[in-house]
């Protein structure tokens, strides 16, 4: 039977999980109407028997210094990992969302391919899924590319435009010679759709390069230099977002929010839309600090992540980004003022070697004994205060196992002592926010989605008076 060790940043992550903090990715896809079970696992089946991870568990040896490798599961079988089930009546939005949150803070068996997958069968009108893989078989973008691999192309979807992105596309300025990229940001210049668009540009995977997307090729001098100023950069001050962490998570999902609105705004800034949702994050975070009277210091940082990967798809899947330390400018105290000083603070980690300082030293810890990278962790989780994706979709409306897709909206889990985690997911011109917390810390998510409804039309609304002035 095959064996493979896990990589380095695999192992890193796997070690992150903890009754706190479960090392899951967790999706919710509505349809468009009812799905057929069989139709789902046969379309799930075809897929994923592309990628043998899907169908591999992990064994961790019993033997010290021996490391945990993958190996194919003799008893596995796509029915096993695709279940049905109903809501609790009455069957609405609650129900669904207590459903959610169940699954969320439910472990994947060990002991199995690290995945499973829910069809909801009564929700009003539509059916939906609950789809939950553990970060170490992959990271966002990957699933993204795993999952639109699944799906066929609406009736009224662009004809010029491919559901997946090309993974052996190149779309670099600089001839592909080791750019770097945003996950979901695109240059406001090039956010226009026009009828040769290709995917990058669409919103599936990584955009194309631009003047505001582009992360730079560091030296080693420089990834080792960021590396020490990561280690010694001081931590967080206590704030209202962190705190002891229990074993409760707590999902909620936003309104969708119009892209083209909020490429509006991007544009007239001269930012990207990863921009945008930072700036108006930012707000939301510091009119929930001003709603509790939490007078403490308020120089937070977001990790943010950065995909690595550029246009290449390996079909180990796997981990591959980095993390930047996103100054939150608290601060500022109106919501342009705020996206120039997210904007600013993005172009400098852009400029920066922080992304490869930070994947090295991923690299590095899962190399080092499991209590090495504990303490480690420990101590770079003190440096931020919510962790931050965003992963780009199709812009237009594609069906999975026969029926179309009306909404998809993602979790991100959160290492060691982060208790919030925010997901932006773009969908056919919308875009969801899906926030995962620690019940302990953040009781009431609803409250914070509700503020960062009312800071999005705070900054839309100055924005119209910036282009009218």
């Amino acid at each position: 039977m095959t064996r493979i060790r896990l990589n380095n940043v695999d192992l890193a992550w796997l070690r992150m999980e903890n009754p706190t903090n479960p090392m899951m990715i967790t999706v919710l896809i509505q349809y468009r109407g009812r799905v057929d079970h069989k139709r789902l696992v046969s379309t799930i089946k075809e897929s994923l028997n592309r990628y043998r991870r899907f169908r591999q568990c992990i064994v961790r040896p019993n033997r010290i210094f021996s490391r945990p490798y993958w190996e194919d599961d003799p008893d596995y079988r796509v029915e096993n990992h695709v279940e049905k089930e109903v809501l609790q009546l009455p069957a609405n939005e609650a129900s669904l969302q207590e459903l959610i949150n169940i699954k969320i803070n439910t472990a994947l068996d060990i002991n199995r391919p690290l995945w499973k997958v829910t069809l909801v069968e009564n929700y009003p009108e539509d059916d939906v899924i609950i789809v939950r893989i553990h970060h170490c078989i992959a990271d966002g973008i990957s699933l993204m590319r795993v999952l639109l691999q699944m799906t066929e192309r609406s009736l009224s979807a662009p004809s010029n435009q491919a559901a997946v992105e090309n993974p052996n596309q190149a779309g670099s300025e600089t001839g592909g010679a080791g750019v770097i990229l945003l996950d979901a940001t695109q240059t406001a210049e090039n956010s226009r759709p026009s009828p040769a668009e290709t995917p990058a540009e669409s919103g599936i995977g990584p955009p194309l390069p631009g003047k505001s997307s582009l992360f730079r090729k560091p030296t080693i001098t420089e990834i080792l230099a960021a590396s020490a100023r990561i280690v010694f950069r001081p931590a967080d001050p206590p704030n209202i977002l962190k705190g002891p962490l229990g074993t409760i998570k707590k999902a909620v999902w936003s309104e969708p929010f119009s892209v083209s609105e909020i490429k509006k705004i991007a544009k007239i800034k001269h930012a990207t839309i990863n921009d945008v949702v930072m700036a108006i994050t930012s707000g939301a975070i510091l009119r929930y600090i001003d709603l509790h009277n939490d007078a403490r210091k308020r120089n937070i940082r977001a990790f943010i992540m950065v995909n690595m990967r550029g246009h290449s798809f390996d079909k180990e899947l796997g981990n591959n980004f980095g993390l930047v330390f996103l100054a939150l400018p608290l601060d500022r105290h109106q919501p342009v003022e705020r996206l120039e000083a997210i904007k600013q603070g993005m172009d400098d980690l852009k400029a920066s070697a922080e992304y490869a300082a930070s994947y090295l030293i991923l690299n590095i810890l899962g190399q080092l004994p499991e209590w090495v990278e504990y303490v480690a962790t420990r101590i770079l989780d003190k440096k931020g205060t919510v962790v931050s994706t965003n992963v780009p979709g199709p812009r237009y409306q594609i069906s999975l196992a026969g029926t179309p897709i009306r909404s998809m909206i993602a979790w991100v889990p959160q290492s060691g002592r982060i208790g919030v985690g925010l997901s932006f997911v773009s969908y056919n011109n919308h875009l969801i926010v899906g926030l995962n917390v620690d019940a302990g810390v953040v009781p009431d998510p609803e409250r914070f989605l509700q503020l960062f409804s009312e800071e999005f039309n705070a900054i839309r609304s100055e924005i119209a008076s910036l282009d009218q002035a």
